[in-house]
């Protein structure tokens, strides 16, 4: 037998067997408490930690009594799934259907809470100038991965994951809504969170990828209202300038 014909001849290069290597890069999944870290109210609640109490490369852990019974978040779960599954529905069933869902998946929040929750959900869907919001030209938890260059060109790529509560065309404009449950919710642009700006402009960032014709806007739709705040696109600025500038490759969601 010629040995260049031989089982060894067939044998692929070591570098075959080995895992390809990562090509580095900033990822940031969008979730904000990794973008910057929050505690948990007693509802379930984010709450933003003041700035001098954490950095970026390190979150805060959350005090274990906040994670009881599957609570963390619980509020802002239920009132998220209500909001993409309900518009759906003829508007007659909508307070038996979110009844019936808060009842069952909410079981370890207490009566006035699951009550809260639907009455806060059906009160901002009934609202007349929030159908835009909710209607044909819109789409609901929206997945968005995109990989951005760094202004100028040089510099690692970001690379961005995450998912939009709603996405809304409005004629030659884009609307990206951000549901959030805080009680109470502040009344200026610039008191929101820096989480949830960090966030906005993250996926402004990543829609501008898709829509690069039209103007993309970003604005959060308060529950406890209902109210709809728009942030304006020179905060965004900032913040969008802030995403380029973290160091931590370690942002797990």
């Amino acid at each position: 037998m010629d040995p260049a014909s031989g089982p060894d001849a067939l044998a692929p290069p070591d570098w075959a067997r080995r895992p390809a290597p990562r090509e580095p890069g900033l990822a940031i999944p969008l979730a904000p408490s990794r973008l910057a870290p929050l505690e948990i109210d007693t509802e379930g609640e984010p709450v933003e930690l003041p700035r001098e109490k954490y950095r970026l490369e390190e979150p805060s852990a959350i005090a274990p009594a906040a994670l009881r019974d599957g609570q963390r978040f619980l509020r802002g779960t239920l009132t998220h799934a209500l909001l993409q599954h309900l518009p759906g529905l003829d508007s007659a069933t909508w307070e038996g259907a979110a009844n019936r869902f808060v009842r069952s998946r909410g079981a370890a929040l207490s009566q006035r809470v699951r009550d809260s929750i639907v009455a806060e959900t059906l009160a901002l869907l009934r609202r007349s100038d929030f159908a835009p919001l909710f209607g044909p030209s819109s789409q609901a938890e929206v997945p968005i991965v995109a990989e951005i260059e760094v202004p100028g060109g040089k510099g690692r790529k970001l690379r961005l994951t995450g998912q939009i509560d709603r996405l809304v065309r409005l004629g030659h404009e884009v609307l990206i809504v951000d549901y959030k449950t805080n009680r109470p919710p502040p009344r200026r642009a610039e008191d929101v969170a820096e989480a949830y700006t960090l966030q906005l402009a993250a996926y402004r960032l990543a829609v501008r990828q898709i829509f690069q014709e039209v103007r993309v806007r970003a604005a959060v739709l308060w529950t406890d209202g209902p109210d709809i705040m728009e942030i304006p696109a020179d905060l965004l600025d900032a913040q969008q300038a802030r995403l380029f500038a973290l160091e931590t490759l370690n942002l797990d969601a």
